[in-house]
């Protein structure tokens, strides 16, 4: 396996074990603590993962109600093994949430980390940007991740600023990368 055979998929029940494995790994790097992150309750997915892909599927379409943008998500496998998620952010340039948390995110299981598989994952995601005619985007780090800070800048991302996020104690580093 190497992160260029890697490709993006949509969620599926086929990844199940793949995907609660790797919500694990990053629980014990003390990450996705909080079981009211999507996904993060390790329990829940165990009983019901249909439902957790049900709902990833359905954040496709904005809801004003629920007061989000519309997000659509691709997993990351190698070999069919689950590697990480990414998504795409339908922002509009004046959407408040932009600046936060950008258009893409990206994220790679701890036991596949530093292996290459975050490069390709950020550009797979970009030339899944291409036909839907955006012409850049932004994608945002914490101060504190050097390692998605160099995927980004390898990517073309262009520094725009550092922002203060309320409630966290690590600033937020906001790219932009222009999608030819």
């Amino acid at each position: 396996m190497s992160a260029r055979t890697a490709r993006l998929v949509r969620p599926s029940l086929a990844y199940r074990d793949g995907y609660i494995a790797a919500i694990r790994e990053h629980q014990l790097d003390g990450r996705y603590l909080d079981r009211r992150y999507v996904g993060a309750d390790v329990a829940q997915l165990e009983r019901d993962f249909a439902s957790f892909v049900r709902d990833l599927l359905e954040r496709e379409q904005p809801s004003l109600w629920l007061g989000r943008v519309a997000e659509t998500f691709y997993w990351f496998v190698d070999a069919d093994e689950y590697v990480g998620q990414a998504s795409f952010r339908d922002f509009r340039p004046d959407d408040p949430g932009l600046r936060e948390v950008g258009h893409i995110g990206y994220d790679i299981r701890p036991s596949r980390q530093g292996q290459g598989y975050g490069t390709a994952i950020l550009g797979a995601m970009l030339v899944e940007m291409r036909p839907r005619g955006v012409s850049s985007v932004y994608v945002n780090c914490d101060e504190d991740n050097p390692r998605s800070r160099r995927v980004i800048e390898r990517w073309g991302g262009t520094f725009r600023e550092s922002i203060v996020i309320p409630g966290r104690s690590v600033r937020r580093r906001r790219y932009r990368i222009d999608i030819a």
